[in-house]
């Protein structure tokens, strides 16, 4: 969960402060693109379960948490 967290503020720091040098993952510095794929599904609903590691904390979000799933932008050059 840490990584998605990382994810998260790499994004964050492309995107709004412009500032590769801040990010944790510096090789990606030029990948706004593919980070707006990788977070799509956030994006359309940060609170779905799914957008959680497969581990205990998805386990126990499923318990809790209505699974909505959105239609994410379709992201043409990176993968499916």
């Amino acid at each position: 969960m840490e990584a998605n967290g990382d994810r998260l503020a790499d994004y964050f720091a492309l995107k709004f402060f412009n500032k590769p040098q801040a990010m944790r993952q510096f090789r990606y510095r030029d990948s706004l693109a593919l980070y707006k794929c990788v977070l799509a599904f956030f994006q359309v609903n940060p609170l779905d379960h799914h957008n959680l590691y497969r581990g205990l904390a998805r386990c126990l979000a499923n318990r809790r948490l209505p699974s909505v799933r959105g239609t994410p932008p379709t992201c043409s050059n990176h993968g499916p």
